[in-house]
């Protein structure tokens, strides 16, 4: 939850494996309402119950051959085939100069499932074990990367060396050029976003007080 501990409050935890007392710790951390699980040891039902009004569901993980869904449209229903496919190692092919490494590679294929259930436009930096920056819901691909980049910034997650996931093309090579070197600060947005309300405040000063200046000549 250290991608976005302030999203994580008071949300749902999933897990696709038994907790333990370690990551029942780790839950109670941050405040949650629902945590869903196969199962819990003992020793995790005893943390858990620490929490008032925290909802513990266990889930059997079997999987329901289900291979469409309907989804509501306006003026009527669409049948779409549910995308359950996994990618993997074998399913990538390369065309840079530079392979990427087997970390770069697990950073990847894991950047690429939680971008499945990220809304478009939709951005995802990752690790091999975690989410570093998700821009989501954007008009363009451009802003989602911003977002993703000031996000993985303002909880101290470093962007080096990082996957991306993108869910469509960037517009334009110097955007996918500039999403690879975010993680440097000097040319992170934030700087220079920063660095233009500055200029604009003091100009708004400046316009200020020449008004003042120009109404007591009068």
């Amino acid at each position: 939850m250290a991608t976005d501990p302030v999203s994580a409050f008071g949300g749902i935890v999933a897990v696709n494996r038994t907790v333990d007392a370690e990551t029942a710790e780790a839950i109670n951390e941050v405040f949650t309402e629902v945590v869903i699980a196969p199962d819990f040891t003992p020793d995790a039902l005893a943390v858990l119950s620490k929490k008032k009004n925290q909802r513990v569901i266990r889930i059997a993980t079997v999987a329901t051959g289900e291979s469409s869904e309907l989804k509501p449209i306006s003026g009527g229903y669409l049948l779409q085939n549910k995308d359950l496919r996994r990618v993997t190692s074998e399913d990538l092919r390369f065309v840079t100069d530079r392979q990427p490494t087997a970390e770069e590679i697990r950073a990847m294929l894991f950047a690429w499932k939680v971008c499945k259930h990220v809304k478009s436009n939709a951005i995802v930096f990752a690790n091999g074990e975690q989410t570093l920056g998700v821009g989501a819901g954007q008009m363009n691909r451009v802003d989602s990367v911003r977002i993703a980049a000031v996000r993985a910034e303002r909880f101290g997650l470093s962007l080096k060396g990082f996957g991306r996931r993108v869910g469509r093309v960037l517009p334009v090579p110097r955007q996918r050029r500039r999403s690879r070197r975010l993680w440097r600060r000097r040319d992170h947005p934030t700087r220079r976003f920063n660095a233009r309300r500055r200029i604009d405040r003091r100009r708004q000063r400046t316009q200020y007080r020449d008004g003042i200046h120009g109404r007591e000549a009068f």
